[in-house]
């Protein structure tokens, strides 16, 4: 949890450093890419979280893998986590970034679990619901989750607004354990 605020922290800092909105999407995009690779490529993830290497030496190392594809903005953004010795965390920054532009755009992502895939105006539906109730546009992804017997779940950050079958079967259960029926 720690992490997570030293991330937000650093997110919040490069954020105000960049005025135009086309470079702060850049960055995040650039962070993201950075940290996902790091996730696939084993060797350099040992790398970057090995803490007898030389913190210059992993910043030298990411620019050199990445330095042709990531923007200038990035690249300060890299050599200001490794001059901080906090290089290891770029995974989270990326995170945090991105989450924190979102919501300074208005903005917010939401991750819609189905048993199928929903038709475009189920898509519709579900996203007008979702930004007439927290005031912000909608970004949706789909998921298929065999698990479900119906309905859909939606996961919004930490939130999750579970409109699936089984959920709705517990709660009419719960309800028809927790009621007294009388017996006259």
């Amino acid at each position: 949890m720690a992490l997570n605020r030293v991330a937000d922290k650093y997110a919040a800092t490069f954020l105000s450093l960049l005025s135009e909105k086309s470079a702060d999407a850049a960055v995040g995009e650039d962070m993201q890419y950075i940290a996902e690779s790091l996730k696939k490529v084993v060797q350099l993830r040992r790398i970057i979280d090995n803490p007898t290497v030389n913190p210059e030496l992993k910043g030298k190392v990411i620019i050199a893998i990445f330095g042709g594809t990531i923007s200038e903005h990035t690249v300060a953004a890299v050599n200001f986590l490794v001059s901080k010795r906090r290089i290891e965390l770029i995974g989270a920054v990326a995170q945090s970034f991105n989450r924190l532009r979102d919501m300074k755009l208005g903005r917010m992502a939401v991750k819609v679990s189905s048993v199928v895939s929903l038709s475009e105006d189920q898509t519709e539906e579900i996203k007008k619901f979702l930004e007439q109730k927290y005031s912000k546009t909608v970004t949706m992804t789909n998921a298929i989750d065999e698990n479900l017997l119906g309905g859909f779940i939606a996961e919004i950050g930490d939130t999750v607004i579970d409109a699936s079958l089984r959920n709705k079967l517990r709660n009419v259960k719960s309800k028809l354990l927790n009621s007294t029926i009388p017996l006259n």
